[in-house]
C-alpha cells in the first residue's frame, strides 16, 4: 500500500505538474491556443506568470545556473529587438521572450532525467485518454454531447473532453489536446523515440503512443513513427519490444486497406497536388525567397504579406501564411539568421544531453527537425523548453547526460 501511495505521490511533484501545465496551456493546444473564448487566453497568461514566479522561488540557491543562462536570454532579446528595429517595432517577440523565461525557470529546477520521465508519463496519459475517448465516440456518437462545446478561432465547433478534444466534424482524426493532429504527432514521436532507445523500453507505453500516432491520421506523423521504428529495428536487439510492436503495424495495414477515408486522408496529398501539399512545399522554399529579399528577416507583417504573393508566383496557389509549417525556416524568414541559428544550435545541444553517442544525437536531431518542419512552433512553450535545456547543457560545468539512452550495436 505504501509503495502505491509513494508512486501516486511521485506523479504530483513539481516537475510533473509544472510540465503538464506548460504543455496543457501552451499555444500548441486547442483550448488555450486557438480557442475563440478569450477567457482561456487570459488564463494562459495567468498560468505562465504563476509558473515563472514559482520557478524563480524554487531556483533560489541555484545562482550558478541562473548566471550562466542569462547571456543566452539577453542575446535572444537583442536578436529579436535588432530585427524589429529594421522591420518595424512590434511587441509580439516579447511573448517569445516570456516563454523562454518560463522555460529557463523550469530547467533550473528539473534535471533532464526527471524532465524526460515526466514527459513520458504525461504523453502516455494523454495518448491513452485520447484513444479511449475516440473509440467511445465511434461506438456511441452521442457520448460527445456530455462534454462542453467551444469554437476555435475560425468558428469551427469542438467539444472539450478535458484531457482530449474532439472536433464535431473531424471525429476520424485524433487531435488529443492539440490544435492540429500534426502538432500532436510531434509530441508523440519525441516520446516514441526516447522510449524505444531507452535501456528498458515499456511495451505498454510504446504501443499506446504508436496507436495514438496512427489515430492522428497525420501523413507526416505516421511516416516519422515508421522511420523511428526502422531505426529501432536497425540499431536495437530488443526483440521483445519488436514483437510487441508487430500487432500495431498489422492494425495500421488493416486500417489503410479496409477504410477508404483513412487511405484518402493519408495519401491524397501525396498522390494529388492539394492545397495542403502545396503549403508544405512552399514552407520549405518560400522562406528562402523571403530571406533573399530581407537578409536580416522580414518581420511578421512583411512575411504575412509576401508569403501569398511569392507562393502564388512559384506554384500558382496563394498560401495563407498561417498555413506555413516549418518552424526553423519561419524563424529565418521572419526574424533573420541570428534567431534561426540560435534556435538550431541550442536544439542540437538539447539532443546532446541524451547521449555521448553522436549518432544517437544526430538521429534525434533529425527526427525533431523533420517533425517541427510540419508545424509552426515559434510560439510553443514546449519548444522553448527544449531550447532552454540546450542552453543549460552548453553552459554547465558538469554536463549531465541521460545514461540510459543508448544505441545498441
Amino acid at each position: 500500500m505504501m509503495a502505491i501511495l509513494s508512486k501516486i505521490k511521485s506523479l504530483f511533484v513539481y516537475e510533473t505538474i509544472a510540465l503538464f501545465a506548460i504543455i496543457y496551456t501552451s499555444n500548441d493546444t486547442l483550448l488555450f491556443g486557438t480557442n475563440s473564448d478569450e477567457r482561456f487566453i487570459l488564463l494562459k497568461y495567468v498560468v505562465i506568470a504563476l509558473l515563472i514566479i514559482c520557478g524563480f522561488i524554487k531556483s533560489v540557491g541555484k545562482i550558478y545556473s541562473i548566471k550562466r543562462c542569462l547571456p543566452a536570454l539577453v542575446f535572444l532579446f537583442l536578436f529579436f529587438f535588432f530585427n524589429s528595429i529594421f522591420t518595424g517595432f512590434h511587441l509580439g517577440f516579447l511573448y517569445n521572450i516570456l516563454l523562454f523565461i518560463l522555460a529557463l525557470t523550469y530547467v533550473w529546477n528539473v534535471n533532464i532525467n526527471r524532465f524526460v520521465t515526466s514527459f513520458q508519463r504525461i504523453i502516455y496519459l494523454l495518448a491513452l485518454i485520447s484513444i479511449v475517448v475516440q473509440i467511445s465516440i465511434f461506438v456511441r456518437p452521442s457520448f460527445i454531447d456530455i462534454f462542453p462545446q467551444y469554437f476555435n478561432s475560425e468558428g469551427f465547433p469542438f467539444h472539450c473532453a478535458y484531457l482530449t478534444m474532439i472536433y464535431d466534424d473531424i471525429q476520424l482524426r485524433n487531435f488529443g489536446i492539440f490544435r492540429e493532429p500534426g502538432v500532436y504527432m510531434i509530441y508523440l514521436n519525441m516520446s516514441l523515440f526516447v522510449e524505444l532507445f531507452s535501456m528498458k523500453p515499456s511495451i505498454k507505453r510504446t504501443i499506446v503512443v504508436l496507436l495514438a500516432s496512427i489515430s492522428t491520421v497525420s501523413t507526416a506523423g505516421i511516416a516519422i513513427s515508421l522511420s523511428i521504428l526502422i531505426l529501432f529495428l536497425l540499431f536495437s536487439r530488443n526483440y521483445k519490444t519488436l514483437i510487441g510492436i508487430i500487432p500495431v503495424c498489422l492494425l495500421f495495414y488493416y486500417l489503410i486497406t479496409q477504410i477508404p477515408e483513412i487511405y484518402i486522408l493519408l495519401f491524397d496529398k501525396i498522390e494529388n497536388q492539394t492545397y495542403s501539399s502545396y503549403a508544405r512545399i512552399a514552407s520549405l522554399v518560400v522562406p528562402f525567397d523571403i530571406f533573399y529579399l530581407y537578409p536580416i528577416g522580414a518581420g511578421p507583417d512583411a512575411y504575412n504579406q509576401l508569403f501569398p504573393i511569392l507562393s502564388n508566383a512559384r506554384y500558382g496557389v496563394q498560401i495563407d501564411p498561417r498555413d506555413t509549417t516549418n518552424t526553423i525556416l519561419k524563424f529565418l524568414a521572419v526574424y533573420g539568421p541570428l534567431v534561426c541559428i540560435f534556435m538550431s544550435y541550442y536544439l542540437y545541444k538539447f539532443t546532446q544531453s541524451f547521449s555521448n553517442k553522436k549518432l544517437f544525437n544526430i538521429l534525434l536531431f533529425a527526427v525533431m527537425l523533420i517533425a517541427i518542419s510540419n508545424e509552426d512552433l515559434r510560439d510553443s512553450a514546449f519548444f522553448y523548453l527544449l531550447i532552454a535545456y540546450g542552453v543549460l547543457f552548453s553552459v554547465s560545468r558538469e554536463r549531465e547526460v541521460i545514461n540510459n539512452f543508448v544505441i545498441r550495436h
